[in-house]
């Protein structure tokens, strides 16, 4: 056979080393399996606890007195914008509309600006990271 040194060291040597980059890998596998697991898992957690806020944060409203009003009061308005329609609806059969109002049922209710809706959206968002913010006051 040969003698030392002859090459067959450098063999062990690189044996060694791929023996170790072999047991590094699966160490690094293994470990992000598992991380990989603990990654799902907060997901799922925030996921649950974004529910969470957005369960408590429609509790919170729907016990709030300005909200009950804004309620009755789309309900007390909606009811009347049904009898106006029925009226608008005899009156514009008749021929009996001025020019300007001549197309009163094809016009969007959604196109109209809603001013206040934005308030509400930035008071709803404060509410999911602050329990004691205000809701704004109910306006006609």
């Amino acid at each position: 056979m040969g003698e030392e040194g002859d090459g067959r060291d450098l063999v062990a040597e690189a044996t060694a080393c791929l023996t170790k980059a072999e047991r590094d890998m699966r160490t690094i596998e293994e470990s992000k399996a598992l991380l990989d697991q603990a990654t799902a898992s907060a997901r799922e957690k925030i996921r649950w606890a974004d529910s969470s806020v957005r369960q408590a944060v429609g509790s919170a409203l729907a016990a709030d007195a300005t909200v009950t009003a804004v309620i009755a009061e789309f309900e007390a308005t909606r009811r009347r914008l049904g009898d106006l329609r029925g009226v608008m609806s005899v009156i514009s059969s008749a021929f009996g509309l001025p020019d300007a109002a001549r197309h009163w049922d094809s016009e969007p209710m959604n196109g109209y600006p809603a001013p206040s809706a934005a308030g509400w959206k930035e008071m709803i968002a404060a509410l999911t990271t602050n329990p004691d913010a205000p809701l704004p006051e109910l306006t006609s």
